[in-house]
């Protein structure tokens, strides 16, 4: 059986430190069986509810990924996109319902990785990076999403979000690791020294926006 640990980092960055506002990223991670997952979701906006949307859909990507894998793994593309669209959602509605608030407030980025003994799924919504390590390095998974300007991107509350959602799926093969960083580390690979130093002393350099990465690396 492939056993995989899990390392995270959050920082809040030096914009929202100023406001007295704390880091709006959020991780999470899930496990049934044989099954990991792990996700990243980057909260949008100032208000105080950025966190709390960020936080409930990453939660529930990594629940929704380990309990039901194997189903989105056969599933055509376009269900797939439209079904997890909606049960991602359906946290955030009940939160506004029950607390008053608008459901824009609650919008955020997405990320997450799931693994079972032969393969992996990844989602991606919006901006951030999937990085993952074979034998032979780092590369690219997954490239942030932007629209015309650059801090303009995909989230989970935009009307359109199931079109834009990515899923990608495949082989394990020689895969190592999976990262999912935060668009905050101003960069993929190139941030990958920076990204590994932050999870081995819990600390990052000041950064202006908000830095998140959570990994899982194959033992």
């Amino acid at each position: 059986m492939n056993r995989w640990n899990i390392q995270s980092f959050r920082q809040t960055g030096m914009l929202h430190r100023q406001d007295n506002l704390c880091c709006q990223d959020a991780i999470a991670s899930a496990r049934k069986e044989n099954i990991r997952a792990i996700a990243l979701a980057d909260g949008i906006g100032s208000n105080n509810n950025a966190y709390t949307g960020a936080k409930l859909a990453a939660e529930r990507a990594a629940q929704l990924l380990t309990e039901y894998f194997h189903e989105w793994m056969e599933m055509d593309k376009s269900e797939a996109q439209m079904e997890l669209m909606i049960r991602i959602r359906e946290p955030l509605f009940r939160f506004c319902r029950s607390h008053g608030c608008k459901v824009k407030e609650l919008g955020s980025t997405l990320l997450a990785a799931a693994v079972s003994e032969r393969q992996f799924l990844l989602l991606h919504l919006g901006d951030g990076y999937l990085m993952g390590e074979y034998t032979e390095g780092w590369g690219v998974l997954s490239y942030p999403e932007n629209g015309i300007r650059s801090n303009e991107t995909v989230l989970t509350t935009s009307r359109p979000a199931a079109k834009y959602l990515r899923i990608s799926r495949g082989n394990i093969s020689d895969l190592q690791s999976i990262c999912l960083c935060s668009d905050g580390w101003n960069g993929g690979i190139s941030a990958l020294e920076q990204i590994h130093n932050a999870i081995a002393v819990k600390s990052a350099e000041n950064h202006a926006d908000d830095v998140s990465v959570i990994m899982m690396k194959k033992q």
